[in-house]
């Protein structure tokens, strides 16, 4: 009995690995990629691109056995195994390959011969809403909704008809990819909460959606109100811009001031240079888009996909003093400062 007792003691003691999910990724910039995809069915989707030797590893269903603290892939040494096929190829010893789960919830690639690299998870991040939306019904209500991208919303809601204004300049908001919603309203000595009691209103009704053309519509206990992003005219960036990582990268923007940019991309290290001389941008006040990059066909698209990258990641911030910081997905953000015209001398 006592033998049976200590058994069932040490099964229910002993942890059970959490099932690992999600994306991670790592880099050396100009050198190697990794992105590890676990769905959480015991396999992992491995894919490296080892840039510098133009050789990629894609293996999409990897055998995996997880513990709490690490990850190793059992059929590596298997002859016809995705994983341990590639690297042996590369006279690599499958057997030091593993992963090991580090406390802060990244990850660390163990192999033979490479340095260990770490992978943190790609989160799916929801973008602030900002700007200035406003909807009205004539005669009877005005609505503007200002939201400053920090987490709250500037309420201004009146009603003409009855002559009364709720004002509610800083009211705590929750966003998601689809909407908004207002967890404070339902204490007391929240501003939009207690104005909307007074009317005898349900708070817990009140929510916004956001529409997939990127309007809002307000949802209260009433009829629902279309809101629609009030646009404020964006001077045209224009001009010469210059950043480079000495010895290893070039970059030159030129904005004709026409809506296009003229790209030159010079990787020195990889021998790799892309040139596009009318881009498609897309302006804002604090930064440019790329808006044909995910079309087949477009310059800078084409050159990136073909380098293995996420499109959708690269961009341009205009900074408060003028540079450009130039975004991307994998290399170091790059900041770019104007080229002013040489005075001539005499």
């Amino acid at each position: 009995m006592k033998a049976v007792a200590l058994a069932l003691a040490f099964v229910c003691a002993a942890p059970v690995a959490a099932t690992l999910s999600g994306h991670y990724e790592g880099s050396v910039p100009f050198i190697l990629d990794m992105n590890l995809n676990f769905p959480g069915d015991g396999t992992m989707n491995f894919d490296q691109n080892v840039k510098i030797a133009h050789t990629e590893i894609k293996c999409p269903t990897e055998k995996i056995t997880e513990t709490d603290s690490g990850i190793s892939f059992p059929n590596t040494g298997a002859t016809g195994d995705c994983m341990g096929d590639a690297l042996r190829k590369q006279k690599k010893d499958v057997s030091k390959f593993m992963i090991v789960i580090n406390s802060d919830g990244s990850l660390t690639f163990k192999s033979d011969g490479w340095p260990n690299l770490k992978l943190t998870k790609k989160t799916m991040a929801v973008a602030a809403l900002s700007g200035h939306y406003e909807g009205s019904v004539p005669f009877i209500l005005d609505m503007n909704l200002n939201f400053p991208g920090d987490g709250t919303m500037n309420f201004d809601g009146n009603l003409k008809i009855a002559h009364q204004e709720i004002k509610c300049p800083t009211e705590k908001i929750t966003e998601t990819v689809t909407s908004i919603s207002f967890p404070n309203t339902g204490a007391t000595g929240d501003c939009m909460g207690d104005a909307l009691r007074k009317h005898k209103k349900d708070v817990s009704i009140f929510m916004i959606v956001i529409n997939s053309d990127g309007t809002l519509t307000f949802k209260s206990d009433g009829p629902d109100l279309k809101l629609t992003k009030k646009t404020v005219a964006v001077a045209a960036l224009s001009g010469h811009y210059e950043g480079s990582v000495p010895f290893i990268l070039d970059m030159n923007l030129n904005f004709p001031g026409d809506g296009t940019m003229n790209f030159d991309q010079n990787v020195k290290i990889a021998h790799q240079e892309i040139k596009c001389p009318t881009e498609k941008i897309t302006e804002t006040a604090t930064s440019i888009s790329f808006p044909n990059t995910g079309a087949t066909g477009d310059c800078m698209g084409d050159a990136l996909r073909k380098q293995k990258k996420d499109v959708s990641k690269f961009m341009l911030v205009i900074n408060s003093d003028g540079s450009l910081t130039f975004k991307s997905d994998g290399w170091p953000d790059l900041k770019l400062t104007k080229k002013n015209a040489g005075a001539i001398v005499v």
